[in-house]
């Protein structure tokens, strides 16, 4: 889970050390996705430390990693519109009460 990050050091560190996990955990060396991704070995080790990468470096690495579901994560569809949902009718909350004719 996310903390609260203090500056945007510590959010590249984060993002880099999620990065080198996902690596990791699909058994890839650095020298392979460097090479798939068309991009200089070090630059990889950057962005797992958290300095001074770039963006296309970030989205070459994704793209390797099978991981480009990580950008809609950015701005996600919402599936609720919560306004949407206030103009709707609301549902009756009690069954009408039924009257009996009572015949003699």
């Amino acid at each position: 889970m996310i903390n609260n990050f203090s500056t945007i050091t510590d959010l590249k560190v984060y993002l880099g050390a999620q990065i080198r996990k996902l690596r990791l955990a699909k058994g890839l060396a650095t020298s392979v996705v460097a090479i798939k991704a068309n991009i200089a070995e070090k630059s990889i080790r950057n962005l797992e430390k958290g300095v001074g990468s770039s963006t296309a470096t970030l989205l070459g690495v994704l793209r390797v990693l099978e991981a480009t579901e990580w950008l809609s994560m950015l701005a996600p569809q919402r599936s609720v519109d919560p306004m949407a949902l206030l103009r709707l009718p609301t549902p009756r909350q009690r069954a009408r009460r039924r009257t009996v004719k009572v015949t003699s």
